[in-house]
């Protein structure tokens, strides 16, 4: 599942005391295992190399520079959903041909720079970032549309630049795949994709278009999805598509099945890749056989269950036969309980003989039901609720799990919470590849706009 164990007591990082981390960078703490990354890539790669899926990694998920770069050099590609993901993804190496841009309201500038890297909103920052020139970089590998309106703006946009556009139309295949309400993204009321009949219309009205080519079809289902049959469901869906939109002359040659897949909140929560990989890996085959290019979108997958937010105790109180356990970071580090009722698994990092846990499970209280909280001024503000927690004193720690996607990227600075500091661990190597935001950071910009101010002319 991942190489954050307990060894005498202790909760290690790989080779590293977790502790001694915190000690050193303090808290609140992401901590990242390069190991556990790389573990899991290697892992769905192998379950699915039948069909060799171009593995796209969905930045959305936990967009640091040097996590990308792992995974850029792991030769997985980039599944991005705004302009400046697309630019991370960049940074880190990605080739554009290896990246998928979707998202469902991508704006001119966005798709500009998609299409022509001269657009690209860091070039007049090269020289100060030292990287070179993104002008040359060529055009992303594919944009996903998912309205009539986005392909009339890339064809637009692609015209206006001579620059050749290769888009996937987007499904909506009105398919509940059982994830949070929040989190569902194939039914017919929530917001992305079309429906098969506008999909197969845009095809025809755009075969032919000198700037704008129809190569592929998408869908994406929502996460986590902890089986596959509503995988299995949707390629029905497309492959009866692809089917009726080649006898109107629309090739397909990409069908992007999205991500989804769930992490490991509790041991053994989602089943192997292999269960995933053997219900999808034959029921595309014949399209791979057609030569069709089948593209997945792993980001939960993958980093869940590599990263951690490790939390120091400021108080411990007892109220209403509860004991609350009050921590220096909430929803501000990790919104996902308060957003989505999520439950991570908590426990403290240091413990005593016994008190180890065999496995993430959350169990009923064996004594005084806990809240673990943290400073945020909103009754909201909770990491776990009604949980069971061994003892903990003020300045003790706890490390919330399965914290790796999307916990950072979600991370604000509300109440003036500073966002918390990032570190890679890989063996007994320990990298801090992003600086705990400094109070001045937070200040800085309102000070820097002191005493600017204009006057606006009504419309009379």
């Amino acid at each position: 599942m991942d190489h954050f164990r307990y060894q005498y007591g202790q909760l290690y990082a790989e080779s590293v005391p977790v502790d001694a981390i915190a000690d050193a960078v303090g808290t609140p703490l992401y901590i990242y295992s390069k190991t556990t990354i790389l573990d899991h890539v290697h892992r769905l790669r192998e379950a699915f190399r039948s069909i060799d899926p171009l593995l796209c990694y969905a930045v959305k998920a936990c967009s640091n520079l040097a996590v990308l770069r792992t995974l850029v050099g792991a030769g997985l590609g980039c599944d991005v959903v705004s302009g400046l993901e697309l630019e991370r993804a960049w940074l880190a190496g990605c080739p554009m041909e290896k990246v998928v841009f979707a998202g469902v309201g991508k704006s001119d500038d966005e798709i500009r720079a998609a299409l022509d890297g001269r657009y690209s909103p860091l070039r007049d920052h090269a020289s100060e970032l030292a990287m070179p020139d993104p002008a040359g970089r060529g055009v992303v590998g594919v944009l996903n549309a998912e309205s009539r309106s986005e392909v009339e703006r890339i064809a637009s946009i692609a015209s206006e630049l001579g620059v050749p556009a290769r888009i996937a139309i987007r499904i909506n295949p009105d398919i509940d795949a059982g994830a949070h309400d929040h989190t569902t993204t194939g039914r017919s009321s929530d917001k992305f994709g079309v429906p098969e009949s506008e999909a197969a219309a845009i095809c025809r009205d755009f075969f032919g278009h000198p700037h704008l080519r129809v190569i592929g079809l998408h869908v994406h289902l929502g996460s986590p999805i902890y089986s596959p049959t509503p995988y299995i469901r949707a390629i029905g869906t497309l492959t009866t598509l692809i089917d009726r939109v080649g006898a109107e002359g629309t090739r397909i040659e990409h069908l992007d099945l999205g991500g989804g897949i769930g992490a490991d909140y509790e041991t053994g929560q989602t089943p192997p890749f292999e269960v995933f990989a053997d219900a999808i890996c034959p029921a595309v085959r014949h399209l791979v056989d057609r030569g069709i290019r089948v593209a997945l979108e792993p980001g939960r997958t993958i980093m869940g269950n590599a990263g951690i937010l490790v939390v120091g105790v400021r108080h411990v109180k007892r109220q209403s036969g509860r004991r609350f356990v009050i921590c220096d970071a909430g929803m501000n580090a990790l919104i996902r309980p308060s957003l989505y009722g999520a439950k991570h698994f908590v426990w403290a990092t240091r413990v005593e003989a016994g008190r180890e846990p065999t496995e993430r499970r959350f169990l009923p209280p064996s004594g005084e039901p806990c809240e673990v909280v943290g400073p945020v001024c909103e009754s909201g503000d909770f990491l776990a609720r009604g949980v069971d927690l061994p003892e903990v004193r003020l300045a003790d720690r706890l490390a919330v799990f399965t914290a790796g996607a999307y916990g950072m990227t979600m991370a604000s600075t509300y109440n003036d919470q500073p966002l918390p500091a990032e570190v890679m661990v890989a063996g007994d190597k320990v990298t801090i590849i992003r600086e705990r935001q400094r109070p001045i950071d937070l200040i800085a910009p309102g000070i820097a706009h002191r005493g600017v101010a204009w006057q606006a002319e009504m419309a009379r």
